[in-house]
């Protein structure tokens, strides 16, 4: 486990610290999730636009079985 500092801005703003996008694969534009207990909280990467993602792996080729089956899945995200 690797800690990651950055400090709170007047605005209430953090930067997420270089390590710490790579280590979650965060990319401009996507959202992360604060997951908080008590007083610690924890920096999740929420997925995002995960048909297009797939699309982009696979080089273009849809798949619209594995499409219903994600659309199902993120419905309880």
């Amino acid at each position: 486990m690797e800690i990651f500092e950055s400090k709170v801005t007047d605005k209430f703003q953090v930067t997420l610290p270089k390590g710490c996008r790579d280590a979650i694969g965060a990319r401009v534009g996507d959202t992360v999730a604060f997951l908080v207990e008590g007083k610690v909280a924890q920096v999740a990467l929420k997925p995002g636009d995960v048909l297009a993602r797939m699309r982009e792996l696979s080089g273009g080729r849809r798949s619209p079985g594995i499409a219903a089956e994600v659309r199902k899945a993120r419905a309880g995200w």
